[in-house]
């Protein structure tokens, strides 16, 4: 009985230190190539495809890496949805600007329309 708690102990134990090696690993590995792509921006080469692909590479490890991968692909399909509806997304005045901003996040008309008087 006592040799059974001591595996359990071992296997959590085991399973632990995998956790933490494969996460430096990840992390040394997106931070080299998020590097790299940062040297691109004044270096020659594709930053805008290696800059994405290491925080890819650290969002598999990191909430931090995650939300900035998930923000930028955001942005990433409004201009392409923007492009493919002919717009510049530049809005003309301040007005138009916060319309543009309620109709991308999909806030409703009435709500708006509350907001305006407030």
């Amino acid at each position: 009985m006592g040799r059974d708690s001591e595996d359990t102990d071992i296997s959590k134990l085991s399973k632990y230190h995998f956790r933490c090696v494969k996460r430096i690993i990840v992390g040394a590995a997106g931070l080299v190539v998020l590097s790299i792509g940062i040297g691109m921006v004044v270096l020659p080469g594709p930053a805008f495809l290696v800059i994405p692909l290491g925080l890819s590479i650290l969002a598999t490890e990191f909430e931090w890496a995650k939300r900035i991968h998930d923000k930028g692909r955001v942005w990433l399909n409004e201009r392409k949805q923007a492009w493919r509806d002919g717009r510049t997304g530049h809005a003309k005045s301040k007005g138009e600007a916060k319309e543009n901003e309620y109709r991308s996040r999909g806030v409703p008309e009435d709500y708006r329309k509350q907001r305006e008087l407030m």
